[in-house]
């Protein structure tokens, strides 16, 4: 008598649950309706800090190469070209007028500018690489963030969030009807709440203005006010 029942209702039953859906996304289409200015502005905002950031990093950017070549001009000028130590005309010049290096000078000296020196600036010393790697300037470290502006991103309300959980409920519990008729029928049929549920999505993505949610973000909330109501739920157990 039950499964009798069960399936003469059926269809009336799947009804009454369709049209509470279509009741709340007309609720949710006019609610973001009401804050769309608000969602707007919030982007504008966000849209000017980032232009703010990218503007600071550009200038950082720029004194940090400024400050990057400062050394070897300073060297250039604390060491010019005047002959001292170079052996012309100097106390390192031999008898026979050929001149000499003094110690320390050569390619291999420890805090010479060759190749190998320690402390130079040589392709094996401990300054910055040859491919550019942590030169002051680059910025190489902050890789891609902030390459692009914010996109437009709507924040759900509050009542936003309960209407959407609300329909998920909805959508699960006609999944579920389906799959108990069809097990009733001697069916093996069987409809999957992740399929009826990218149904949804694209429902209430519609009742939103174009371009401001997506079903990657949407999904998102719902796994979030799927946490919090099963925290919810096991401290009202406890």
């Amino acid at each position: 008598m039950t499964k009798l029942i069960k399936r003469t209702i059926f269809t009336d039953h799947l009804k009454i649950l369709t049209d509470r859906q279509d009741e709340l996304l007309q609720q949710l289409a006019g609610l973001t309706k009401e804050g769309f200015s608000k969602a707007q502005e919030e982007w504008e905002k966000s849209v000017v800090a980032w232009e703010r950031r990218k503007e600071k990093a550009k200038n950082e950017s720029e004194a940090g190469a400024a400050s990057a070549s400062t050394p070897s001009a300073s060297a250039d000028a604390a060491h010019p070209d005047d002959g001292a130590g170079s052996g012309i005309d100097g106390d390192n010049t031999r008898a026979d007028g050929d001149r000499t290096l003094p110690d320390g000078a050569g390619t291999d000296g420890g805090a010479g500018t060759g190749t190998d020196g320690g402390a130079g600036a040589g392709t094996d010393g401990g300054g910055p690489g040859a491919d550019g790697d942590n030169v002051p300037g680059t910025n190489k470290a902050d890789g891609t963030r902030d390459a692009h502006p914010p996109a437009q991103k709507y924040r759900l309300t509050e009542a936003m969030k309960v209407i959407v959980w609300q329909l998920v409920m909805l959508s699960n519990e006609c999944c579920r009807l389906e799959n108990e008729k069809n097990e009733l029928d001697g069916s093996t049929a069987l409809v999957s709440e992740q399929g009826s549920r990218k149904i949804l999505y694209q429902k209430i993505v519609a009742a939103f203005p174009i371009g401001w949610l997506n079903s990657g973000q949407l999904s998102r909330e719902v796994s979030s006010l799927k946490k919090k109501y099963e925290k919810e739920t096991m401290e009202q157990e406890n």
